[in-house]
């Protein structure tokens, strides 16, 4: 007995962040592969809350926003 649910094709995307930091302000960047090509699927600017001494948590924050939006998992 073949179930139909084990019969269909996956398809897989290859999904990258890119962080680009400047002095102020930072872009993060989620970038997808496709036919070999790298194309840029959505992208943010965020300003530091405190200069670079809470990076990871503004990076987080866009990161969360940006996995919200795109319904990534």
């Amino acid at each position: 007995m073949l179930l139909e649910f084990f019969n269909k094709k996956r398809v897989t995307k290859d999904l990258y962040l890119g962080l680009f930091l400047k002095e102020n302000e930072g872009i993060a960047l989620v970038l997808v592969t496709k036919n070999g090509r790298v194309e840029v699927r959505e992208k943010e600017k965020f300003v530091y809350s405190n200069n670079w001494e809470n990076l990871a948590e503004n990076v987080d924050e866009v990161l969360f926003r940006l996995e919200k939006d795109l319904n990534i998992t």
